[in-house]
């Protein structure tokens, strides 16, 4: 399942944004996802596994603009790419809600 050019362009500049400590996301284990929220937008990234697809997946929710319209895209490890760079933001998003000793 391949993910939107728009999208993905918007998810790597989330990421860059993160990763600068720009962005504080919430972590919910239970749930296995990570949530922001600013002023523009919302976002939530959940992981999880596909027992149909047998493929581990990640879903973005997401809301925007004035009409605050939810948006669901789902990717899975068969789009390389796509997973990876969602994965990568999970983990930024996981580590921007952890403290660290040192």
């Amino acid at each position: 399942m391949m993910l939107p050019t728009g999208l993905l362009t918007f998810l790597e500049k989330v990421l860059l944004k993160t990763e600068a400590g720009e962005l504080a996301w919430l972590f919910d284990a239970e749930g296995d996802d990570v949530s922001v929220g600013t002023p523009e937008f919302s976002m939530t990234v959940r992981h999880d596994f596909n027992r149909n697809l047998e493929a581990n997946q990640f879903m973005v929710f997401y809301r925007g603009g004035m009409d605050q319209q939810a948006h669901r895209f789902v990717t899975n490890d068969s789009a390389e790419g796509d997973y990876l760079l969602l994965q990568r933001l999970f983990n930024a998003a996981q580590a921007t809600s952890t403290v660290f000793p040192f």
